[in-house]
């Protein structure tokens, strides 16, 4: 015990040395982007006369995990007990000579600053008055910002098709999500899609800041650059949500817009679990136009489709509680974990139906584009006449091709080998769609985990710890084409990738000083490639690949409706690191608290894309119309 108290005798000083030095280690980080979002408690505590009562007692004491935190009333009756965890709190205050006096049931959220006064009535400390209050959040009277909290019941319960926490911001006042959630439920909402809540908050776009315990959770991806959605944590381990609309305390940053602050569970002194499957079938959703152009030859009975493939399978389980290890280590009332696993695969319908060049036109006969011919010369008003582009006469006025056939001897090696890469039409729904692709499903695989650890080393120190990470791995399907390469935007693969955590420790220190220094990161790896995006065959298709630096399919792409062919450079490939470090300094002066602090992002953002030793094919009725400019 002695040790113990030697030990903690010199805990202050150590941990504002450690606090000094985060600051100077951080000097050479960005600054300015302080997301606080643990909560703070103060009062006043008077007599019944209204006189100020200092030197009292004041102990705050966290209601799932007993985590106690005392401070003392200075000069001017006041109190300030910040940097706490969001929950429920039972207040008590003590003073000699007066009855003790205790709150429960007041509900603190993240990022609040809640006050909550006092006033004692004479007596022995031994006479106790109660006061017992619905735990429902509080007024922020103290701060002048404006948010919405959703807590765990909110979080669990809301319907959430993609089971997004991130996406409740969207219910919030004032804020919208623009194109993904307008008028139905999106693939967008999914947990592993990065574009759940590209949110507009009172008219403003692109200026807010997502956070996961207080870390920047929106990393850039691709070649925008814009934050995106980054770890997304499962509803059932999330404490709470919430979303600041208007934010007018410095320590807030990042632009003028948002902070969306998600919360992460902590354990409790007693074991709790839960396990979970969701699932969604395809013959259990509602069935859409848009998703089934011609389901059951509902247009044409000739090509009927039917439904695409639409499978959700997501199993999971949370499990928190005290870490205690029988005859080695008690935690209760100290030492608390929550962790959270689940994994999702599923089938997403990925539609395609497109115009394709059919098996006489790929033999060089396009008399169908004409219904009437007179001497070989498509007759006016009857449809469209092809010309030979290479006999231009001295008007640049080409020669028709006779009955619009084009002889073989005409043929481009490479035309005949791009045209191997496209499917046979398989449809006569109509005259821009003769192809109806059957193989639709996109399947994707994904696992998220993370955990929490809670520690209380004594009533004025405390630490939390996070980890967590994610794995997305995403193949779109090739639509029924012969090859790897696919229709112009699909057929690529996909990675996405979050792997972080964070070290936030509190302290009190001496004299009304109060310390919260926080360190975490995330690592953002992100990928879109192409089938031949390196190291193509050119050969293949009948190009000399001499003199090219990289080698990659070049793409296709056709006016009226025709289908083109995605160019291996289409891909984008990025890489995200971002550290973040906070210190925090409290002090409560008479009546006002003053707080100075620093915080640092250090980003590296790599980004990547293939390259092309040319650019994708572009063809035009330019190139077989009467008069090549016009």
């Amino acid at each position: 015990m002695n040790q113990v108290r030697r030990i903690s005798k010199y805990l202050p000083i150590k941990n504002l040395c450690f606090g000094i030095g985060l600051v100077l280690s951080l000097c050479a980080a960005i600054p300015a982007r302080a997301q606080q979002y643990l909560a703070t408690l103060s009062g006043q505590v008077s007599d019944s006369s209204e006189a100020r009562i200092a030197k009292a007692t004041v102990t705050a004491t966290e209601s799932i995990n007993n985590f106690v935190t005392k401070a003392v009333t200075n000069d001017s009756g006041g109190y300030n007990i910040p940097f706490l965890v969001p929950g429920t709190y039972t207040i008590t205050v003590e003073y000699i000579g007066f009855r003790t006096e205790t709150r429960t049931g007041i509900l603190v959220t993240a990022g609040a600053s809640v006050q909550t006064d006092f006033a004692l009535q004479i007596g022995t400390a031994s006479d106790t008055v109660v006061v017992t209050s619905d735990a429902e959040a509080a007024l922020d009277t103290a701060s002048a910002n404006l948010g919405t909290t959703f807590g765990s019941k909110e979080v669990t319960d809301l319907p959430n098709v993609g089971r997004n926490p991130f996406v409740l911001s969207t219910l919030s006042a004032g804020v919208t999500t623009g194109a993904y959630m307008q008028s139905k439920s999106s693939g967008f909402t999914n947990p592993f899609s990065g574009t759940a809540v590209q949110i507009v908050a009172n008219g403003s776009a692109g200026h807010n800041r997502l956070t996961l315990d207080g870390i920047p959770d929106d990393p850039a991806e691709r070649l925008s650059g814009a934050g995106y959605t980054g770890f997304v944590p499962s509803p059932e381990a999330v404490q709470e949500v919430k979303t600041q609309t208007a934010i007018f305390d410095a320590q807030f940053g990042h632009g003028n817009g948002t902070v969306l602050n998600t919360v992460l569970r902590s354990g409790s002194n007693k074991y709790h679990g839960s396990a979970y499957y969701v699932f969604r079938n395809t013959y259990l959703n509602a069935n859409t136009y848009e998703r089934v152009p011609n389901q059951n030859g509902a247009i044409k009975a000739a090509s009927p489709t039917h439904r695409v493939n639409d499978q959700w399978s997501q199993p999971g389980f949370v499990l928190d509680g005290p870490l205690s290890i029988p005859h080695v280590y008690n935690g209760h009332d100290k030492t608390f974990f929550m962790v959270a696993y689940e994994r999702i695969q599923l089938h997403q319908p990925v539609t395609y139906s497109s115009l394709l060049p059919t098996s006489a036109q790929a033999a060089g006969d396009f008399s169908g584009l004409c219904s009437s011919f007179v001497a070989g010369v498509c007759a006016a008003g009857s449809g469209v006449q092809i010309y030979d582009p290479l006999t231009a006469d001295a008007n640049n006025v080409r020669t028709p091709f006779l009955n619009n056939q084009i002889p073989s001897s005409r043929f481009s090696p490479v035309g005949t080998a791009l045209l191997k890469l496209y499917p046979a039409p398989n449809s006569t729904l109509n005259p821009t769609t003769n192809y109806i692709s059957s193989d639709t499903s996109s399947p994707n695989r994904y696992f998220s985990f993370v955990t929490r650890i809670d520690h209380s080393i004594s009533e004025n120190n405390k630490f939390n710890a996070t980890f967590f990470k994610a794995v997305l791995n995403q193949s779109q399907p090739r639509e029924g084409y012969p090859t790897a390469i696919a229709p112009t935007g699909i057929g690529y693969s996909v990675y996405r990738n979050n792997m972080g955590g964070s070290l936030d420790f509190v302290s009190g220190l001496k004299h009304g000083f109060n310390l919260d220094a926080r360190v975490g990161g995330i690592y953002h790896p992100f990928g879109l490639i192409y089938p031949g995006a390196s190291n193509y065959n050119l050969a293949g298709i009948g190009i000399s690949s001499t003199g090219l630096p990289y080698q990659s399919f070049p793409g296709t792409s056709f006016t009226d409706s025709y289908g083109g062919l995605a160019a291996g450079a289409g891909g984008q490939i990025s890489e995200f690191t971002l550290g973040s470090a906070s210190v925090l300094l409290s002090k409560s002066i008479s009546r006002h608290v003053v707080r100075v602090g620093f915080e640092g992002n250090l980003s590296r953002y790599n980004v990547q894309n293939p390259n092309s030793g040319f650019g994708t094919f572009n063809f035009t009725r330019q190139f077989t119309q009467r008069n090549s400019s016009g």
